[in-house]
């Protein structure tokens, strides 16, 4: 499952925390549920379309929040004036390398099942 591109990600951490705490609370009324509601969120897949960059905190506590690394799907919104391109990507700090690849296109090859002639998949992409 992925999110609409156009809503960003940082709804996200409000989401999971709040699900979380409300299964806390009532877990009689998810009886099927085996693990916490943010644990099955970061098992979907998001879109980076558009990415809140004003305060770099909040950005990298979603990031982690979410698995980025490996749920984070790079999508551009062009050619929307606010568009995001893959520098943008490029730009977070304090996000690896192996990050950045699966969030440009590795992660994508893994959903999609997709394999490149003369590309190693990348760790996530296994």
């Amino acid at each position: 499952m992925t999110a609409p591109s156009a809503c960003g990600l940082a709804w996200l951490p409000f989401l999971m925390q709040r699900l979380d705490h409300e299964f806390i609370l009532r877990t009689s009324d998810a009886p099927l549920l085996r693990k916490m509601p943010s644990d099955y969120m970061r098992g979907m897949y998001y879109t980076s379309q558009p990415l809140e960059m004003p305060d770099p905190d909040l950005l990298q506590s979603t990031l982690k929040a979410i698995d980025a690394e490996n749920t984070l799907m790079y999508s551009s919104d062009w050619p929307h004036w606010d568009f995001d391109t893959p520098g943008r990507i490029m730009s977070i700090p304090n996000l690896s390398e192996q990050a950045k690849n699966n969030i440009l296109g590795g992660t994508a090859l893994k959903v999609f099942g997709t394999k490149i002639a003369g590309l190693a998949p990348t760790p996530a992409a296994r």
